[in-house]
């Protein structure tokens, strides 16, 4: 159902033979299909956006398999609310790294 619902998923290996230059994949990878799509190269790299939010140290955490956060609610980084409106930095820089409360 594709990533917002709305159309099938596009797949990496869909797009390879039809795009011949960086291909950079996006939305729910984890370490390891991050890593296999570019072993099979469908990708070039994958980047990471959300899980960011609540994992400022994301690369160290998949480095030493370290457990993820759970995403914040959509307030924190997607929808506007009071609390985003009163204070835009809010949801951006509140979440603790991996041993340090998380």
């Amino acid at each position: 159902n594709g990533f917002h619902g709305l159309c099938d998923p596009v797949e990496l290996a869909a797009l390879r033979p039809l795009f011949s230059k960086a291909l950079i994949g996006n939305a729910n990878y984890t370490a390891d299909t991050a890593n296999a799509r570019i072993k099979e190269g469908n990708a070039d790299a994958i980047s990471f956006g959300r899980p960011f939010f609540a994992n400022p140290d994301l690369p160290r955490r998949f480095l030493h398999g370290l457990e993820l956060a759970a995403l914040p609610e959509p307030t924190a980084w997607f929808h506007p609310s009071e609390k985003t409106r009163a204070d835009p930095h809010w949801g951006y820089t509140d979440f603790p790294e991996a041993g340090m409360g998380a």
